[in-house]
């Protein structure tokens, strides 16, 4: 089933509002093609050459990349540069990008709350808490866990939640 790049990018703003990242994060729609319907979306941590290969043999119309690859400014579109590169090559394929990045960190149930699962069941909190967010969301994660724990103990839950 396909949707509009408005409506996919109106669901992820649901999921992890903009307006919750950090004031020098890059995140929400970066690279917009011509409006087109989205059928496939990839998802990655980071948006390489290698990831954009993938997208474009999988004929991807919407990159979700946790990471921004746009930055900084950029002062030129070249091929001198990985990111120039990217954005040369998304433009062309007409593939649309989008990055949560630290909307998603702040979340709840996003990237914070996923990492702080690794140390167990217990109860968390937001470190730095948005005072204009409902209550859970912020920065960072502080766990308090029902049983103390050795940091051998939480290593090896860390290392099993991460897949290490």
């Amino acid at each position: 089933m396909s949707r509009s790049l408005t409506e996919i990018t109106g669901l992820l703003r649901e999921l992890a509002p903009l307006e919750w990242a950090e004031s020098w994060d890059n995140v929400g729609l970066l690279i917009e093609p011509p409006e087109r319907p989205i059928a496939k979306i990839l998802l990655t941590v980071d948006l390489t050459d290698a990831v954009l290969l993938e997208a474009t043999t999988a004929r991807a119309d919407l990159i979700v990349a946790y990471h921004p690859p746009i930055f900084a400014g950029l002062k030129r579109v070249t091929q001198q540069t990985p990111v120039e590169r990217i954005v040369i090559d998304t433009i062309l394929s007409g593939i649309a990008v989008y990055c949560p990045h630290t909307a998603l960190d702040a979340a709840p149930n996003g990237m914070n709350d996923w990492l702080a699962q690794a140390l167990g069941p217990g109860t968390t909190a937001p470190i730095v808490p948005i005072s204009t967010a409902p209550p859970g969301v912020g920065m960072g994660r502080l766990v308090e866990l029902p049983n103390p724990a050795t940091l051998s103990e939480l290593l090896r839950s860390i290392k099993r939640h991460l897949g290490l």
